[in-house]
């Protein structure tokens, strides 16, 4: 055999070991191909659903109204805003919040006489507080805003037309003005409007500030009656928050001549400015009535409602 033939094998070799190779990798490719095609029309798809089709009320929903009062001393009408936010997570937790406060509780999908309903449940001190069914459907997409329709049939918000106007609050009366509504078995009912929002808390501090070292921590209140227990959370940069098992309130503080001025609103808006007596023993505090201990660190909010 000469050289020639010798090329001539080689190449031969070099030309079927090349081919193979290439009908290889088309044996390869065309899998991967097809699986990223199927990975990008998956995205696509929930994509177009989430944008589009999605009816899930997990979230965070807010329902707003403008409230005119009338300034005692200017007499003069003065407007403000009155914001409700829902908040709905994946595991059945539920939270309601305003003004810096939320009342946590549950919620869950359940059938009224072939009517499929959404059921709220909120409990305070360890007592039922709120037990409502609505009547729910949301619409709209991501690009017009995704809103969530509540019938209030139990008065969670707004009492039915069985009563009478004159026992309606003025903040009722300006909900039922921008609130849709219904007549169910006589009476009627009204639809407020949650549009799709962000959980904000809005806390005004005090420019006198000044922090205690031996007051700054979280503190421990045990209620022995009623086994309904709260920390106390007072922040180096003036934050208050009050927290247990179903309360959450942030606010502000400051301290002055031995006392505490705690500032916060509850769930019904009121708000509180009161000053209270303190003293701090080591790891034990007098706090106004209560007598509390430190605590390593304040009751988990976040991971409760989870």
């Amino acid at each position: 055999m000469n050289l020639n033939e010798i090329d001539e094998i080689k190449e031969s070799n070099t030309a079927v070991m090349t081919k193979t190779k290439k009908l290889n990798q088309r044996k390869i490719g065309v899998p991967l191909i097809i699986a990223a095609c199927i990975f990008l029309a998956t995205i696509l798809f929930f994509g177009v659903w989430k944008c589009f089709f999605d009816t899930s009320i997990a979230g965070t929903w807010s329902f707003s109204i403008e409230k005119t009062t009338t300034n005692s001393e200017t007499k003069k009408e003065e407007k403000e805003v009155v914001s409700y936010d829902f908040d709905f997570d994946n595991n059945g937790n539920f939270g309601m919040h305003r003004g810096g406060t939320t009342l946590k509780g549950r919620y869950e999908f359940v059938d009224y006489d072939g009517t499929p309903m959404l059921k709220i449940s909120i409990s305070n001190l360890g007592q039922p507080y709120i037990t409502a069914n609505f009547d729910y459907d949301v619409c709209g997409n991501i690009f017009t805003g995704r809103t969530l329709r509540l019938t209030d049939r139990t008065g969670l918000l707004l009492p039915p037309d069985e009563e009478s106007s004159d026992s309606k609050t003025d903040e009722q009366k300006a909900k039922m003005k921008i609130a849709d509504s219904t007549v169910i078995d006589g009476y009627r009912y009204y639809i407020p409007e949650f549009k799709s929002s962000e959980l904000t808390d809005k806390v005004e501090y005090y420019d006198d500030f000044k922090p205690d070292s031996k007051l700054t921590g979280s503190w421990l209140y045990k209620n022995g009656d009623s086994g309904y227990d709260y920390t106390y959370t007072f922040g180096d940069d003036g934050t208050f928050e009050m927290i247990s098992s179903e309360i959450y309130t942030k606010g502000s503080y400051r301290i002055d001549d031995g006392k505490i001025t705690v500032h916060y609103f509850d769930i019904n808006g009121t708000e509180y400015e009161t000053p209270l007596e303190y003293s701090v023993d080591g790891n034990k505090m007098t706090f106004g009535s209560m007598e509390v201990t430190k605590t390593a660190s304040k009751y988990d909010y976040k991971q409760e409602i989870k």
